[in-house]
């Protein structure tokens, strides 16, 4: 993994660091297992759905067709564990020995991002990987190597938009919750996971009747993907360093309206 994945020191400390906080820290674990569950329940909410459906018809039409809300489960699960990681990432662990890092940064500040974000990438790739078999059971191989692909795609994308301007190493910058407008971002929220579970779950249904059809949403999700690591690579500034405090809102806030 060292190898193939992790080949930069400062990608292979960040990502140990992360990992090794997620496990030892009870707060964050149990941050991240809120954000999971609600995925979970969301996600049982499905299956009952499915259940209920197979009373009423024949099992086979049911289960054994690619129907939305088999199809949602993973991005159910995958949108909340992404989201939920993002949001433990900003709790410092232990804000007064930051200076740790501090003293440790160097020009190569950005490969700490690169190793925060291949952290996030694990345990959806991971999720992933776990219900390819289930699927297979179900609609054969074929129907859900097409899934996996599709999920994994759209969770490399939720990942990129996620971490867009994250220069921080997880856990080590203080946190001004303060600054949150939390109706704003949860009505946000909100909009963005409907269109990423439910909405993508409808589209790949449509995408799974031709092979045509995905083969062209796959290319598409690539260039997107692509694009986004694009963009990152060229908006970030060099002269730019790690975030160890998070400012807060100005107490007295002009208009800008000076000459």
């Amino acid at each position: 993994m060292n190898q193939l994945v992790l080949r930069k020191p400062l990608e292979r400390a960040t990502f140990s660091f992360v990992v090794n906080t997620l496990v030892r820290s009870i707060k964050h674990r149990l941050y991240l297992a809120a954000y999971v569950g609600v995925g979970f329940a969301l996600a049982a909410f499905g299956i009952l759905e499915v259940f209920v459906h197979t009373v009423r018809r024949d099992f086979s039409t049911v289960l054994l067709q690619p129907n939305e809300a088999l199809l949602a489960i993973p991005l159910i699960l995958s949108f909340f564990l992404l989201s939920g990681m993002r949001v433990v990432f900003t709790v410092p662990a232990e804000l007064r020995a930051n200076w740790v890092f501090q003293l440790a940064e160097d020009e190569s500040w950005l490969d700490c991002c690169s190793g925060a974000r291949k952290a996030m990438v694990m345990p959806a790739l991971s999720l992933l990987f776990l219900l390819y078999p289930l699927y297979a059971v179900l609609w054969g191989w074929l129907v859900a190597f097409q899934h996996f692909i599709f999920c994994l795609l759209l969770s490399l994308i939720l990942l990129q938009l996620l971490l867009m301007n994250f220069r921080k190493v997880p856990f080590t910058c203080s946190y001004q919750p303060g600054k949150a407008y939390i109706t704003v971002l949860g009505v946000f929220y909100w909009l963005a996971f409907t269109t990423y579970a439910y909405t993508m779950a409808t589209l790949e249904r449509w995408l799974l009747k031709d092979g045509v059809r995905c083969i062209v949403f796959f290319v598409f999700a690539l260039a997107v993907f692509g694009g986004l690591i694009l963009w990152r690579k060229t908006t970030s500034m060099e002269g730019l360093g790690l975030i160890y405090e998070d400012e807060p809102n100005p107490d007295v806030q002009t208009l800008g309206l000076g000459t």
